[in-house]
């Protein structure tokens, strides 16, 4: 913990899109935030050191070994610091998307609340029990009457067990804070201080606790009462228009399990994304279509040649695409204006071959209408939707645009599709279709003129001699 505080000094941070290095404005923003709790913590456990390696005999200095022992337990005040690290809130932010695409996040942020309301209260009586402690060490002979009447003496407080004194401490707070009351009349001024600051703690706890848990309470029926009323309108909608039984069951349990399926936020659903830079955007667009728009080779070797093209490509011409099941995304004959790849869901693809229609399955990791990216593309089938979809579109306008400021790669990428519609021309598959390309990738390649060949084997060539 040492190490960290004082590597928190020489720490760069990020304010307002730009890194600070300054050392100066390092130390002054720990400062102001973080040193105060990390020295708070560091001489709590410095001072425990000392006084156990100090002690060397009972008495008076054991007594305050056990206050200091019982105040070690503020090193959970280091779980607030770990947030900051993220050690925690990364597992919290987890579980709370996994809650939500089961669709019981309203009961685990409840029971998130209950518990953070628990602990809490168990921190503020672990203190209570620390001051307890110490006054009936240090008051005890000016409250004989009061404390001699519940059995306590010099001798069973020095020969009483820490636990049983941190519970008798525990169990006075506990009681003076939730109940108002306590079974010590207080005699002295400060130990009548104490009290009444822990029942009014325990008075302002108690309705805080008592709204927000009614509040929340009051939420999960609103939207318990929302999803049941929708399906109350489908049950009666049913039943008026005299729907047979066992397809009325059917439908009601496909609504159910289609209600309960968690759709992924797409960059239009987060309007606060509007307020990033254009450049972090565009690493944030890099981030999250890169490793898709790399399934295919070419795009590959393009980021080997220019890593900008690819971040450029990622912020301009891409774009996130849901499908809601049933959605139809294309039909038969239609000039497409996109290249899809699947990143999440399944689909329905149909292709009438010699009068017959054949409907294949199409999950993700797979690219439709790649031909649209080569030439002029008329769809051959139609592909729609059977579970909730996202895809990643490429708008083959703006691929254009991009490619006019990468005159380079505009050369290779106007090679390749040259090439591979000279190989269609030529071989002509008869089962070419939106989602196979009809000529394999490498065939392309070694079909190019040499002169792009060579520069697109440049790249791979330096690393390997580096």
């Amino acid at each position: 913990w040492m190490a960290d505080m004082g590597l928190s000094f020489v720490t760069k941070f990020t304010r307002k899109d730009e890194v600070i290095d300054s050392w100066k404005q390092i130390a002054w923003r720990y400062f102001t935030t973080w040193f105060l709790l990390d020295f708070l913590i560091i001489s709590a456990d410095i001072c425990g050191i000392i006084v156990e390696l100090s002690t060397a005999s009972a008495g008076e200095t054991m007594a305050s070994l056990r206050l200091v022992r019982m105040l070690k337990m503020s090193r959970m005040l280091r779980g607030v610091a770990m947030l900051r690290m993220g050690r925690f809130s990364h597992a919290y932010e987890a579980v709370m998307m996994l809650a939500h695409r089961v669709g019981v996040i309203a009961y685990v942020r409840f029971s998130a609340c209950i518990l953070t309301l628990v602990l809490f209260t168990f921190w503020l009586n672990h203190l209570g029990s620390c001051f307890w402690y110490w006054f009936l060490d240090n008051f005890m002979e000016d409250s004989t009457n009061n404390y001699s009447n519940l059995g306590f003496s010099k001798v069973l407080l020095a020969e009483s067990s820490d636990t049983h004194l941190y519970l008798m401490g525990l169990y006075w707070s506990t009681n003076a804070m939730l109940s108002g009351s306590s079974y010590l009349q207080p005699e002295q001024p400060l130990e009548l201080l104490m009290t009444q600051c822990f029942i009014v703690i325990g008075l302002v706890f108690s309705c805080t606790l008592t709204s927000i848990m009614a509040a929340m309470l009051v939420d999960i029926q609103m939207e318990r009462r929302e999803e049941t009323q929708k399906m109350r309108d489908l049950q009666l909608y049913l039943h008026d228009h005299n729907v047979d039984v066992r397809l009325s069951v059917d439908i009601q349990a496909q609504v159910r399990e289609r209600t309960k399926i968690f759709n992924r936020l797409t960059e239009n659903d987060v309007v606060v994304l509007s307020l990033l830079s254009r450049e972090l955007k565009a690493r944030l667009r890099l981030c999250i279509f890169q490793t898709p728009l790399k399934l295919h080779p070419l795009f590959v070797i393009l980021d080997y040649m220019d890593d900008r093209f690819i971040m450029d490509l990622c912020s301009q011409a891409l774009s996130q695409h849901p499908a809601a099941p049933g959605q139809e995304l294309f039909v038969r004959d239609t000039l497409i204006n996109y290249t899809y790849v699947v990143l999440k869901g399944t689909l329905a693809y149909t292709m009438e071959t010699k009068g017959k229609a054949n409907t294949v399955s199409v999950g993700t990791k797979v690219w439709i209408c790649e031909l649209a990216l080569w030439a002029r593309w008329h769809t051959r089938g139609t592909l729609e939707g059977t579970t909730p979809c996202e895809l990643l579109a490429i708008e083959i306008a703006k691929l254009e645009d991009v490619l006019a400021n990468h005159p380079k790669m505009r050369s290779i990428v106007c090679e390749y599709a040259a090439t591979l519609c000279r190989a269609l021309e030529i071989d002509r598959p008869a089962d070419l279709n939106d989602l196979q390309p009809g000529i394999d990738h490498d065939n392309v390649v070694a079909s190019m003129p040499k002169a792009s060949r060579m520069m697109m084997s440049e790249p791979a060539l330096a690393s390997l001699l580096k």
